[in-house]
């Protein structure tokens, strides 16, 4: 929490809980953690993914809320809404439904085959195309 006064984070600070000013490193959280809660945002969705963790999305705006759908349809994780006794039920489930955790890395296993700087090329040379194409 970039800015966050330090008496603030020191207020939410437990043992499975820490706070700091600087990024994190995601792909270590996630290969670290059981299971990640997040908003949906696209990186932490994939690098949780990556990790074969499940995840409980609470997503704010539409981007988010596609991405944690596309993570529901894959078995992998749960949507949750912002009231308190609805986010501790998904939460309980969350950690206790072995499912979850099995597409989970249902989904790492496949992504480990993905050659990412090929898939990285490709999309540049997609773009180039599409780019040239309107010229």
């Amino acid at each position: 929490m970039p800015g966050a006064p330090p008496e603030l984070q020191q207020r939410y600070i437990a043992g499975n809980l820490s706070i700091t000013g600087r990024a994190l490193n995601l792909r270590a959280a996630a290969a670290d953690c059981d299971a990640g809660v997040n908003h949906g945002d696209h990186l932490v969705v994939a690098a949780l993914l990556a990790a074969g963790k499940p995840q409980l999305s609470l997503p704010n705006f539409m981007p988010e809320r596609v991405t944690a759908e596309k993570v529901m349809a894959l078995g992998a994780g749960l949507r949750t809404a912002s009231d308190a006794s609805q986010f501790a039920a998904d939460l309980k489930r969350l950690l206790e439904d072995t499912g979850l955790a099995d597409k989970a890395r249902d989904c790492a296993a496949k992504l480990t085959d993905l050659d990412t700087e090929m898939a990285l090329r490709r999309c540049v040379e997609n773009v180039a195309a599409q780019f040239a194409a309107r010229l």
